[in-house]
């Protein structure tokens, strides 16, 4: 039983110590953001709206581990950019260069990834549910 909890404590204390300006959760949620997410849901004020923003269902974005990522999916062209999360507050950054930079709350819950608009009226009125590309639907 020793053994296992110092096991454990030696695990938690590398984790912690790879960054030190960075919590365990953090760490966490930054290096599972990296990949491919399929748009699953989108909803405005609370309503549904998958339908006009995801009408063929192949919506993706890809996250890169060097703060890149592309979208697309049809019938929109691929956008490159730039991400960043702010650790202290789990938001996530995403600038493309054309348009204005969105932040989004970002909640990760296993094979899901929620985005609350954040930043202004308007973007707060949007939650996006996005899910990793190898998921199943059961």
């Amino acid at each position: 039983m020793r053994i296992r909890q110092a096991l454990a404590f030696v695990l938690l204390t590398f984790f912690i110590s790879c960054n030190p300006n960075q919590s365990l959760e953090q760490y966490t949620i930054e290096h599972a953001l990296i990949g491919k997410w399929m748009m699953y849901k989108v909803y405005h004020k609370g309503k549904d709206i998958t339908e006009e923003h995801n009408p063929e269902q192949s919506r993706w974005v890809k996250f890169a581990k060097n703060g890149q990522y592309a979208s697309g999916g049809a019938p929109y062209e691929v956008t490159l950019g730039h991400w960043k999360l702010d650790g202290n507050i789990d938001v996530l950054e995403m600038s493309n260069g054309k348009s204005p930079n969105s932040l989004w709350k970002v909640i990760l819950e296993g094979n899901e990834l929620y985005w609350d608009g954040t930043g202004s009226e308007e973007m707060e009125k949007f939650r996006f549910i996005l899910r990793r590309k190898d998921w199943k639907n059961s």
